[in-house]
């Protein structure tokens, strides 16, 4: 019920007609609501480099490669956009004999986005599934997670100035496993100052609750977004980047987990 509210209320405040100036020309690429730079699972092209715990306890390099995005696929009623979101994350144990694959995050989702002003919203059903690595499954021989669901997220973003505000809900409508979280709770901030033309510095944090306690987490990014002079779609962020509470990682989601490294990110 609280999620269907969440989307009523991002329904009220966007659909409404927004004027249109001469100033601000309808672009349908750039009018979609701005991704949460810090958020670990949004659909990204980038590479992150981490120093984070493997199963025993001990520190071990990390490399997750991310290849994905969110693409408009046209215009919805009311304004709306219609948006396409595929991706993968992939993590790999830099410090295993062969580099081998650990874990692979798979998703695809379908939603709608709306821009009104500094307002922007996104009500969007995704698909996830994750599985381990052959090779670690080889050399470890773990219990095995059946992780595969979909999932409705409602996110509500506002602009004002240099400072962008997240807040939403996210709800698994069916799949496994049971120990999943089931309804949670999404908050981000984040400070974009204007500083530049060509390099932009960003701090951001995005977290997340479990409805009625449970599983946490919060993710922080401090970097740079370089743009080329003329260009409003492609840049290059990098970030440092730390993340503590419950694993993003499909396959081990039940662990608490700790890790700080770098991201390198194309922005399409």
């Amino acid at each position: 019920m609280w999620v269907a509210l969440c989307a009523l209320g991002l329904a009220a405040g966007l659909l409404a007609p927004a004027p249109v100036t001469a100033a601000e020309p309808f672009d349908a690429p750039r009018a979609a609501p701005k991704e949460p730079r810090a958020a670990p699972k949004e659909p990204r092209v980038a590479l992150r480099v981490l120093r984070a715990p493997r199963d025993g306890g001990d520190q071990t390099a990390v490399a997750v490669v991310d290849l994905g995005g969110r693409f408009v696929l046209g215009g919805g009623p009311w304004g709306t956009l219609v948006e396409l979101s595929p991706g993968i994350a992939a993590q790999f144990d830099l410090q295993a004999p062969s580099m081998e694959l650990v874990n692979a995050d798979y998703r695809v989702g379908l939603g709608i986005t709306r821009v009104r002003g500094a307002w922007s919203g996104r009500l969007e059903l995704y698909h996830q599934s994750s599985h381990l690595g052959d090779e670690f499954l080889l050399r470890k021989d773990p219990v095995r997670e059946n992780v595969n669901f979909e999932a409705v997220e409602a996110l509500l973003a506002y602009r004002m100035g240099a400072w962008h505000l997240y807040g939403g809900a996210d709800a698994r409508v069916r799949g496994a496993p049971d120990a999943l979280p089931r309804r949670q709770w999404l908050a981000g901030l984040e400070w974009r100052p204007q500083v530049g033309v060509a390099t932009r510095p960003y701090v951001a944090w995005y977290g997340s609750r479990e409805h009625g306690g449970g599983q946490r987490g919060d993710s922080f990014a401090l970097g740079f977004e370089f743009a080329a002079q003329g260009v409003r779609r492609h840049a290059i962020r990098a970030a440092l980047v730390r993340y503590q509470g419950h694993s993003p990682f499909g396959q081990f989601f039940t662990q608490r987990i700790q890790y700080t490294g770098v991201l390198l990110e194309l922005v399409l």
